[in-house]
């Protein structure tokens, strides 16, 4: 039957391209992880906002103002680190859906190149057939044209 000359090389990019989707979905983790990391911590400034307000009265607590103060510096840092993380997180992501894309592509051209040569050797197999088949026939015509 058919032996693809390549066979080594299309194994060779289906290896690749499974790396590749593996990384991705790491890649695609590890993006929605910073990306809940940074809703939660909007969240808890959100909440603190929230409670400042409510608890706001006539009198103001110098302590609780100071602490409340510092913990509200703090989320907006950490925000702004989450903020960078994710950025980076979905720049990781982004690169590694090309690469993923273009190792899809290189696989998709070797398996393209495969069933061309498949067609083709099938092609030939079959006109290879028709010949021996026309041939048969026409010894067979011979021989009845002689004896007849």
């Amino acid at each position: 039957m058919y032996s693809f000359p390549l066979q080594k090389v299309l194994d060779y990019r289906k290896n690749r391209e499974e790396e590749e989707q593996r990384r991705l979905s790491q890649a695609t983790r590890e993006a929605e992880a910073s990306r809940a990391a940074l809703v939660r911590l909007q969240d808890d400034l959100f909440r603190l906002q929230e409670d400042v307000l409510l608890c706001q009265s006539g009198q103001i607590d110098v302590q609780r103002a100071l602490v409340t103060c510092d913990y509200n510096v703090l989320l907006a840092g950490r925000i702004k680190e989450g903020e960078q993380v994710a950025a980076r997180s979905e720049a990781r992501l982004h690169e590694q859906l090309l690469l993923t894309e273009k190792c899809w592509q290189e696989r998709k051209v070797m398996d393209t190149l495969r069933e061309k040569g498949e067609t083709r050797f099938l092609y030939q197999l079959s006109r290879a057939e028709q010949r021996e088949n026309d041939e048969m026939a026409s010894f067979i015509y011979q021989q009845r044209k002689q004896q007849g």
